[in-house]
Parts: structure tokens; C-alpha cells; sequence
């Protein structure tokens, strides 16, 4: 294992620069163990965000293909934890495919402290598709891509899990996520836009 150490002009852009480095250092995979500076400008991407969430770990930070034992798996469950521990309502979206997730979100949801809330979109193929085509990202990967992904009824089979239908509106799955979750307490949630 190499390690570099690396100095930014005041200035430079932070993501292009360490892309940079890694062009130049021909790094396949690698991590940052940590950094000291200012930014003059930060843009944070939270769930719900586009690309998906999973996607923003799997192929923005690790650089890694949606493979069994992909090291995303596990870093997923490790910032779902640290969220939790520190008090954040914490969001797991993305596709989860049972075989290469199911293990890990079924003991993410165990070691949750309080009720875990499930969700998995039922629907078909071609509604997948047709929704796919309306994303900013289409571009990216098409309909051959998201037919050899498709898994047909790959649900977690946990006893909280519920499932969202071709059927149902955006309004209609918002108010169901409210109605489920029912706000208690203030959390991060209260505080961010």
C-alpha cells in the first residue's frame, strides 16, 4: 500500500485536484484517512439526492461496480449507524438487491434502537422504465442495463415491510410515510430544509 501526501493551493477545487492526483498516481482504489483545511465553498448531497444515495457511496466515493463483496455494502451500515448514534433520523434508499444487501439491512435493522420502517417499490418492469426515462441521469445507463439488473419481487421479507405499488401517487406515498413515521420528537430533520 502507497501513501501520498499531497498539498492544494488556496483556491484550488478540492474534487478535481484529488482526481488529479489519482490520474497521475494511477490509484485504482484508494481512501482518504483524513484532511486539514478550509473550503470556500461546500455543495452536500443528502438522501433523496441525485444520483440515489447508494450511488453516491458505491460510485462517487469507492469507485466500486455493484459486485458481491463490494466494500460499499458495509460502509453503508457504517454511516447508518454513526447517523443513528448521533441522534440523525436516518434514510437508506437506493437498489438494495437481497442477495448482495439483504444481509446487512436485516442487521442494520436489528441494531436500530426503535421501529425500522421498510419500503420496496412493487412495480413492474416497464414502470421502472418509463420512470427511469424521466431522470436527469437517463443518460447513464438505458433500458438493456435495467433489464439485466431487474430482479422481479426481491423483497427483504422483514416482518415491517411494506410495499409501494405502481398504483400509488407521489402524494400518496409521502402521506403514507408520514402517517408511518408520525414525528414525535424534534430530530436533525426538524432543523435542515
Amino acid at each position: 500500500m502507497r501513501t501520498l501526501i499531497f498539498r492544494l493551493k488556496p483556491g484550488a477545487d478540492l474534487k478535481s485536484s484529488i482526481e488529479a492526483m489519482v490520474r497521475q498516481h494511477a490509484i485504482k482504489a484508494g481512501f482518504i484517512i483524513t484532511c486539514v483545511g478550509g473550503l470556500e465553498q461546500a455543495t452536500v448531497r443528502m438522501a433523496g439526492a441525485k444520483p440515489d444515495a447508494q450511488d453516491i457511496v458505491r460510485r462517487e466515493m469507492l469507485r466500486v461496480r455493484d459486485r458481491d463483496n463490494n466494500p460499499s455494502v458495509q460502509l453503508i451500515y457504517d454511516l447508518a449507524m454513526y447517523g443513528h448514534k448521533i441522534g440523525f433520523d436516518v434514510i437508506i434508499e437506493g437498489i438494495f438487491v437481497s442477495a448482495r444487501y439483504g444481509e446487512m439491512l436485516r442487521q442494520l435493522i436489528a441494531d436500530f434502537k426503535g421501529e425500522p420502517y421498510v419500503y420496496y417499490f412493487d412495480v413492474p418492469l416497464e414502470v421502472t422504465l418509463q420512470r427511469h426515462s424521466l431522470k436527469p441521469n437517463a443518460h447513464e445507463f438505458g433500458e438493456k442495463e435495467l433489464r439485466e439488473w431487474w430482479v422481479e419481487k426481491d423483497y427483504l421479507n422483514v416482518p415491517s415491510e411494506k410495499r409501494i405499488t405502481a398504483d400509488m401517487n407521489e402524494s400518496q406515498i409521502g402521506e403514507m410515510f408520514v402517517s408511518d413515521i408520525k414525528f414525535k420528537t424534534k430530530s436533525h430533520a426538524d432543523y435542515v430544509q
